[in-house]
């Protein structure tokens, strides 16, 4: 399973217990997704949920994630990080192009959680890519695979007869 984390914290949470957490970074460049950042995290303070840049939330299915993290491409990042690391906690660090944090949302993402995730990746390679990694699966014609290739990327590999 490939998986790439910006940052593992190492922490100490008791004596003699130390414990991974991952942290993933996200920039706000421009001025609307910074704009969208930072309404994002005022509403998240609005209603209460947290005063300052940081909110700390479990993730067991019930919680709705576009409340506290903005894209969901980004959440399920994250969920990823966790099920591949096995973090118990995960950071979504957003900040700005100045350098300044916009917004910190430690999540927690529950055992019934990860294991759906963990059910959907494999139900994903089984549907999709093991025929790349298991060479007693069928394997598509090496000569269509290059005409398929030569027509996307404009390449001269072969041309198959049509």
């Amino acid at each position: 399973m490939k998986d790439s984390v910006d940052y593992i914290a190492v922490c100490e949470e008791s004596p003699g217990e130390t414990v991974l957490y991952g942290i993933e970074m996200k920039a706000r460049v421009t001025g609307a997704t910074f704009q969208r950042s930072s309404s994002h995290a005022h509403r998240r303070t609005r209603t209460n949920i947290d005063e300052d840049k940081y909110t700390e939330i479990e993730a067991m299915g019930d919680v709705n994630l576009d409340e506290y993290v903005e894209k969901p491409s980004e959440a399920l990042q994250i969920l990823h990080h966790a099920y591949t690391y096995q973090f118990k906690k995960v950071l979504l660090l957003v900040g700005s192009k100045q350098g300044q944090i916009v917004s910190g949302i430690w999540v927690t993402f529950g055992q019934t959680l990860l294991s759906s995730w963990g059910m959907y990746l494999m139900r994903n390679y089984e549907l999709s890519m093991e025929w790349m990694y298991d060479k007693t699966k069928p394997q598509l014609p090496e000569r269509e695979v290059e005409w398929a290739l030569n027509e996307s990327l404009g390449s001269p590999f072969i041309s198959c007869p049509k």
